[in-house]
């Protein structure tokens, strides 16, 4: 395997392979759509890793270009290391932390509902731009990244907040609220832009008091992308201290729904966030 498709994660090259078999055979998508029974558009973004085909996609398009049988069971090896698939910070910000909030902007753009889950520190569309440097600071594993690029990107996907055909959830721990990554000045206009954020009707904010009643325990932030394309089933994205993992196997994505679930009824909403931000406010 050359330097270049190893730095490639196991959906590219499934894809990049997909798409090498149907020129191979001299199909072109829209002939292959109709041998395998999917529309032109599927194949497309089959081809370019927008969209994880299923085992029987791939089984039909081995078969309609002509495709070994050893070939094919590598194809399937691929999709299901696709499934749970791990990137390191040095190749998933390769191009810099700039380039890795153009790429989730991208991810949100395509998502009909975002859902975040938080409890060590605020989301990233819901930070004030002070507080998204020191958080970009801290978290870096990279080093020597440009923070006022990544912090300008940032403020440009949180415009999306305000488009009201989509649609945001985030569930927050108060440990979050509370955590000091910064002077304590900071602390009053981040809270201050949360409560302004929750008020708007596409956005869902839930705050879950440390008082709360544990009906569900998660040991890491996650995000539920719910995609626009009807094809795309939902995914998850989990940040790790060392690098990123990207979680398309249903039962995967279920086990998260389902905390998502028990999330929901420890939290509060609306005024009684309100409130629970007030609070945090004054004994900051």
């Amino acid at each position: 395997m050359d330097p270049l498709s190893r730095q490639l994660t196991h959906h590219q090259r499934l894809a990049a392979t997909l798409l090498k078999r149907r020129t191979a055979a001299n199909l072109t998508s829209r002939g292959l759509a109709e041998r395998i029974g999917v529309s032109q558009s599927k194949v497309s973004r089959v081809e370019t890793g927008k969209v994880l085909p299923t085992v029987e996609e791939i089984t039909a398009w081995a078969h309609a270009t002509g495709t070994d049988q050893e070939t094919l069971n590598q194809l399937l090896a691929e999709f299901d290391a696709a499934l749970t698939e791990f990137a390191t910070w040095q190749i998933a910000l390769r191009d810099g932390l700039a380039a890795g909030q153009e790429q989730i902007r991208e991810l949100e753009s395509a998502s009909a509902t975002v859902h975040y889950y938080q409890g060590t520190f605020i989301p990233g569309l819901l930070q004030t731009a002070e507080y998204a440097r020191r958080v970009f600071q801290l978290h870096d594993a990279v080093g020597g990244q440009d923070y006022a690029s990544a912090v300008a990107k940032r403020l440009d996907r949180q415009q999306a907040l305000y488009d009201e055909t989509r649609r945001f959830e985030f569930l927050i721990t108060e440990q979050a609220l509370r955590a000091r990554i910064g002077p304590t000045n900071l602390v009053a206009p981040q809270l201050d832009r949360i409560g302004q954020i929750s008020t708007l009707s596409n956005i869902e904010i839930g705050l879950i008091p440390s008082t709360a009643q544990a009906i569900t325990l998660v040991m890491h932030a996650f995000v539920l992308h719910e995609p626009l394309d009807a094809e795309q089933p939902p995914f998850v994205l989990i940040e790790l201290a060392h690098g990123e993992v990207a979680v398309r196997d249903p039962r995967g994505v279920e086990l998260y729904q389902d905390r998502l679930a028990g999330l929901r009824q420890m939290a509060v909403f609306g005024d009684d966030a309100r409130a629970l931000l007030a609070s945090i406010a004054r004994t900051s």
